[in-house]
């Protein structure tokens, strides 16, 4: 007989597990179901989307993680250490550490995938605290095949931070140099390895690896696959689902009725992004207007009433949070803004399809715009679209979830960097620029922080956010269920190595059913 589970995912994700059992005559099989359709991509550096992370934090492992309370803990390192002078961090690998096929993971190949990381135009920005040598190369050392060092330009603590994220994770450098295919059924040393991938389906099947250094996990596959969020709460009212852990899910859902409740904060924002690319957002006026409009904080009262209002772009505990409400810049239209408005199609604000009530998050939006006379046309679209959109920069607005990939506020203040590709609003702004790449080499934690604080201000007085709540995750759970514990950085970094199922528990259940 087989047991189905069902985790529903933060944006953009949820994840339907259908578990046999854990006990090892009965192989568990876990559907993880990205709740809108995505270009799932596999290689590390180029993943900008909920979805391919999730999958990388499954089948690949860093030099370190972070954990649910946001500590770093050992993976591939077993332990670090940093020199007196604080620019060298000496990490020392596990001898146990293998890769998928077999192979152990050596010093080498932390070498090149971090290097392949620094050099890359995506995400290469993310290291610029690594030293380079007179040729312009990275100065990452192999001291021995257990041994590697990291030389920085100067002592600089946050580095640690950076290297849990998915950017830093280890890959197989013969393999990866030797197949042009690679990622297309790639290899890791992380707790799960890659099976195999249905187009047609729009699945990805992974396996329990028995290599893995921290132990065989106890869910045996797990199969991701697509969804929607509306169909995962029907497959857990049903019964069908064993497990539903989606996120954002308001506390009081009717899902909760039966099971239990897991319930912890986000490091997150939810916000509506402004393209000052395309008219009127052009105007900040027009920018100030709009925000002040719809940041009236009755979206979060009416959907998400358990979350946290956001005051501002950083999520609590990261400097530049701003945990209270402040004055902001006037937002009077002036006659030449409203004749501009009125002679233009409404403001296209896009909102992911496959939200629950989708149809009344549109009509709220709409109507609350338009109770300060701006026009706007909410359009509820598949993810994968909006996703196509924010990366060519031709939505002119959208409605995300911007979700942490390692607890720093420059992570997200990076978004508005004049030269990051991942630039969604298309401002241009020096000064905002010069305090971002100042807080990067900052070692000073109070004056990076405070640079930090400048950098939000700054970031907020030019309105390309719509700030609509901090996010928390509430995770139901059949009561038969064990081992899943929140992550303070969300969905993405759920360790599913642990989650198992009471056979006797879950028969029980369907005798009474």
């Amino acid at each position: 007989m087989n047991w189905f589970l069902l985790f529903a995912l933060s944006f953009p994700f949820l994840t339907y597990v259908d578990v046999s059992a854990s006990h090892p005559r009965y192989p568990a099989r876990v559907y993880i179901k990205p709740v809108f359709s995505l270009p799932l991509t596999l290689d590390p550096v180029l993943m900008n989307d909920g979805a391919s992370q999730t999958v990388a934090n499954q089948i690949y492992d860093g030099l370190i993680r972070i954990s649910e309370r946001m500590d770093l803990e050992p993976a591939i390192a077993e332990s670090w250490a940093t020199s007196s002078d604080g620019r060298t961090i000496t990490f020392h690998l596990r001898r146990e550490a293998k890769f998928h096929d077999g192979s152990k993971v050596t010093s080498d190949d932390v070498v090149f995938s971090l290097a392949r990381a620094i050099e890359s135009p995506i995400v290469g920005s993310l290291y610029e605290y690594i030293a380079r040598d007179s040729s312009g190369k990275p100065k990452l050392i192999a001291v021995d095949l257990q041994t590697v060092n990291v030389i920085l330009k100067a002592p600089f603590p946050p580095i640690l931070s950076v290297l849990t994220g998915v950017t830093a994770k280890i890959l197989p450098r013969l393999l990866l140099q030797s197949n042009p295919k690679f990622f297309e059924a790639p290899i890791g040393s992380g707790p799960f390895r890659f099976v195999s991938r249905d187009e047609t389906a729009r699945s990805l099947t992974l396996a329990g690896d028995p290599h893995y250094y921290g132990g065989v996990p106890k869910i045996q596959t797990l199969v991701l696959k697509e969804s929607s969020l509306p169909e995962a709460v029907s497959l857990a009212r049903s019964g069908t689902a064993s497990e539903i852990a989606t996120h954002p899910l308001p506390f009081e859902h009717e899902v909760f009725r039966d099971g239990k409740r897991l319930t912890s904060p986000v490091v997150a924002t939810w916000i509506i992004g402004l393209n000052i690319r395309i008219a009127p957002l052009n105007r900040l006026s027009v920018r100030l207007a709009l925000k002040q409009a719809l940041e009236d904080d009755s979206y979060r009262k009416r959907f998400y009433p358990d979350a946290l209002p956001a005051y501002g772009y950083i999520p609590p505990g990261l400097p530049g949070h701003i945990g209270i409400h402040r004055a902001k810049p006037s937002a009077t239209l002036s006659d030449s803004d409203r004749k501009t408005i009125q002679s233009l199609a409404p403001i296209v604000i896009q909102i992911p399809d496959a939200l629950e009530n989708v149809t009344g998050m549109a009509a709220h939006l709409e109507q609350t715009a338009r109770m300060s006379g701006i026009k706007i046309t909410v359009v509820p679209t598949q993810w994968d679209q909006l996703m196509d959109g924010y990366t060519k920069h031709t939505s002119q607005a959208f409605l995300v979830s911007m979700n942490m990939d390692y607890p720093d506020s420059a992570f997200l203040l990076q978004n508005a960097e004049s030269t990051n590709p991942d630039n969604f609003s298309g401002l241009q702004d020096q000064e905002l620029d010069r305090l971002v790449a100042k807080s990067r080499l900052v070692q000073d934690r109070v004056e990076r922080d405070r640079i930090h604080t400048l950098a939000v201000k700054r970031f907020e007085d030019q309105a390309v956010t719509i700030n609509l709540f901090h996010q928390r995750q509430n995770l139901w759970v059949h009561r038969c269920v064990s081992g899943l514990v929140p992550h303070l950085m969300g969905d993405i970094y759920l360790d599913y190595r642990q989650v198992h199922i009471d056979e006797s528990c879950m028969k029980m259940k369907v005798a009474n059913r």
